[in-house]
């Protein structure tokens, strides 16, 4: 009886195990999966005088703020083929109003601001907070094409620039 007894026993503590296990693997099999956050498009970085900054360093975004559909898609491509890192691409606010084009920056002097208006020497420069990331270029109903530019721009002051994130 003593036998019988601990096989049964042995058998209700194994039945537990699976009925525990099973509960415990369908409890995380049914629960939800954590939510996945994007990276930002890029991240601050200080230049100090004596750095070279290239189009790769900086990101910019492009608004759109004329009737032409796709015209920030279009921009956008220009710039990545110039080797500039991609932000975002929006239509501009209803109330802006841009003839040709416009570049958006927290600081005008910036390094980033300067290497960007060697591709577009036409641009209007203002300190003009976006919610894009980057330099924020907005293009409007006169736009042409982004040019040819310098391929790095010497830094001269201390600055900070918002740089694509290596993965």
């Amino acid at each position: 009886m003593l036998a019988g007894t601990r096989t049964a026993l042995t058998l209700v503590v194994l039945l537990l195990l699976v009925v525990g296990g099973g509960a415990l693997g369908w409890a995380s099999l049914t629960s939800p999966l954590p939510e996945r956050h994007a990276a930002p498009a890029c991240t601050d970085v200080t230049v100090m005088p004596g750095d070279h900054l290239y189009p790769g360093q900086v990101t910019v975004s492009v608004l759109n703020a004329s009737n032409r559909e796709g015209l920030a898609s279009r921009t956008m491509v220009a710039l990545t083929d110039a080797g500039f890192a991609a932000g975002g691409t929006a239509n501009a606010p209803k109330n802006v109003k841009v003839a040709s084009l416009q570049i958006w920056a927290d600081d005008p002097q910036s390094p980033a601001v300067a290497l960007l208006q060697t591709y577009l020497p036409d641009a209007q420069v203002l300190s003009k907070d976006a919610d894009e990331p980057g330099v924020t270029l907005v293009v409007g109903e006169n736009f042409g094409q982004v040019g040819e530019g310098a391929k790095s721009v010497a830094v001269t002051k201390p600055a900070t620039v918002c740089s694509p994130q290596l993965s």
